[in-house]
Parts: structure tokens; C-alpha cells; sequence
């Protein structure tokens, strides 16, 4: 499995890095692997577009020479207020270049995936790129990171130049792992299922009754979400500025 080079994923990737940079939280980014969450999240609003979200974790099955997962979306809403990818593209950052993972899109009906990766018929444990998805979706990229540009995203990050805040939840005696996750899904728009395990398996790494829950610059809507399901948390005393 190669990376792509030079491809409408490489330009949507470097846009995405630049809305990071411009709301001066591209360190935070990069050093995920190191972060002790494991977990970077941003959300930026820019009317009248529907808002975006970046994220990146540590997956608990990397691939070869994977440093971190990245993920960059627009979140939609139904009738019934419930977020929605518009799109949503997953894609593993690594040491060779970007893998685009899965898409997923809102369709009619419903949600589309698309999935980028097989395995390898000679070698299970090998993964290989479906050339035919990934043809099908360039052009999607290519519109995507230009749309990035046009509609004033570095500008709308820069403008806002969020502040990462680190929560910390306090979870009781009788609050399980699932029903954590459950609130975590609830909580944050479009947590993807192993991102919100990965964040809560920290309860079990740090041992205690305080955990790194994530850092996210939407601090207003999380706790009112987390306060709805009777989770209880605090913010860390030290709070970085972008």
C-alpha cells in the first residue's frame, strides 16, 4: 500500500493542516501520538456554511507506519436535530504520506460509506488501496479543499482563534465504561465509536478518578450535553491559548 502523492488527498490534507495552523493549534495536532488522550478535536463555524470539524487520534489498529488518524468533515443536522457527515473523510497519517480510510456522505435515504482499503489477497495481515473508490472519490476531494479556500476557512480559524480546553470527568462509582461511551457519543457531534472508547479506556490507563476526556473549543455545547446525562466534570487549571 502506497500513499498518494501529490492527489486531490494530499491538497484537501494540506488545507486541513492550514485551518489548524491558522487557529494556532497545528502543534496540538501533530503531537497526538504523544498527548496523553491521544485525542485532538476543533470545530470551527463559519455562516452561512454548515460547520467543520478536524480530529485526530491514535487507532488501536494502526497501519504500517501509521502516526496518527485524521479526520475532517462538515457536520449537517436533520429535522430531528441529530448530526450528520456532509461529508466526513477519514485518512491515516503516515510517515510516508496520507491513506485515505473511508468516507462517509448523506445521501438520500440515508448515509453512504465508502471504504479505500482491502486486504491484501497474498497477505491478510497487509491492507491495499481500492484504486476504482479512491478514482471515484478525487474528484470530490479535489472540489472539497478548493471549497476550503474559497469559503474563508483559515480566515474563520483565525478569526475565532479557539481555545483548547482539557476536560477532565468525574465519573461515579456506578457509571460503567459503555454507558460513558454512550454519553461521551452523545455529547460530542459525529464521535466516531472508536474515538469515544479510546478516550474512555483512559480510565482504566490513568488509574484514578480523574482522566483527560478530550479537548475541544466547543466548551459551552459539551457541557450542557455531559450535564443532560448526568456526567459530571471539570476543566483543567491549565488551559492553552491558541
Amino acid at each position: 500500500m502506497k500513499p498518494l502523492k501529490h492527489s486531490p488527498l494530499v491538497r484537501l490534507v494540506q488545507r486541513t493542516r492550514a485551518i489548524g495552523e491558522a487557529a494556532g493549534l497545528l502543534p496540538f495536532l501533530d503531537a497526538v501520538p504523544e498527548s496523553p488522550a491521544r485525542f485532538f478535536r476543533l470545530d470551527v463555524d463559519n455562516d452561512p456554511y454548515e460547520p467543520l470539524l478536524i480530529a485526530a487520534w491514535t487507532p488501536a489498529v494502526p497501519l504500517p507506519a501509521e502516526r496518527y488518524r485524521l479526520l475532517v468533515a462538515h457536520v449537517g443536522w436533520t429535522s430531528r436535530g441529530l448530526p450528520v457527515p456532509d461529508p466526513e473523510l477519514e485518512i491515516a497519517i503516515t510517515t510516508n504520506g496520507e491513506v485515505p480510510v473511508s468516507m462517509r456522505q448523506t445521501v438520500p435515504g440515508g448515509i453512504r460509506e465508502t471504504r479505500f482499503l482491502r486486504q491484501a489477497p497474498s497477505d491478510p495481515a497487509q491492507v491495499m488501496l481500492e484504486p476504482a473508490a479512491v478514482h471515484d472519490a478525487e474528484e470530490l476531494w479535489l472540489v472539497w479543499s478548493k471549497a476550503l479556500q474559497w469559503q474563508r476557512w483559515e480566515q474563520a480559524a483565525a478569526q475565532a482563534r479557539p481555545r483548547l480546553q482539557t476536560v477532565l470527568l468525574l465519573p461515579d462509582d456506578e457509571a460503567d465504561e459503555r454507558w460513558l461511551e454512550m454519553a461521551v457519543r452523545e455529547a460530542v457531534p459525529l464521535l466516531r465509536e472508536d474515538q469515544a472508547r479510546l478516550l474512555i479506556s483512559a480510565l482504566r490507563r490513568q488509574g484514578g478518578a480523574d482522566v483527560q476526556l478530550l479537548c475541544c473549543n466547543q466548551m459551552d455545547r459539551l457541557a450542557s450535553a455531559l450535564r443532560s446525562w448526568g456526567v459530571s466534570f471539570r476543566l483543567a487549571a491549565r488551559k492553552e491559548e491558541g
